[in-house]
């Protein structure tokens, strides 16, 4: 989990809000995950840069599974659409979805009761877990990221990592 202030925001009050999360006790998501805030000033690793999830690209390729709240009859690929639509994104030019990551080293979607390393369900409002996915979006024009996507966006499901047709 990362946070990334916007551009040109105010660094005092970016420092302030860095220190109040170092503060925090680990945040439980489920009984799978617990978060910690570490400050991590230049980041080694490609993952916690800002370029991979701000730069303008057409192809965006999510990290974590869409939930996608309102799937009924019809191909996903069309509520993926719609979900881009109602963000105000510009149009595709195509969508893949997969229950395994388009990336290496991202568990596959396959829920199953009781611990295990796969990612855990995102409910909607209480009810049985939706319908997720990972998917990868080339859109006519380039987009500038950070792009989160669908249900649980706010919770680290459906983000976007930003790059090529190998992204």
């Amino acid at each position: 989990v990362a946070l990334v202030m916007p551009k040109g925001s105010d660094p005092a009050l970016d420092l302030t809000l860095l220190e109040a999360c170092q503060q925090l006790d680990p945040i439980s998501l489920g009984q799978y995950l617990k978060i910690r805030f570490t400050r991590v000033s230049n980041p080694k690793s490609k993952a916690l840069s800002p370029t991979t999830w701000e730069t303008p690209s057409q192809v965006w390729t999510s990290t974590t599974p869409v939930v996608i709240p309102f799937l009924s009859n019809g191909p996903v690929e069309k509520w993926v659409e719609k979900l881009c639509r109602q963000a105000g994104l510009p149009p595709l030019r195509s969508v893949e979805v997969s229950q395994k990551s388009f990336l290496a080293g991202i568990q596959h979607v396959l829920f199953k009761s009781g611990p295990s390393q796969q990612i855990p369900p995102y409910r909607v409002s209480g009810k049985k877990p939706s319908f997720h996915r990972f998917v990868r979006l080339v859109f006519e024009e380039p987009v500038e990221g950070p792009l989160g996507l669908g249900a649980g966006k706010h919770k680290g499901y459906g983000w976007f990592k930003s790059g090529g047709s190998n992204a």
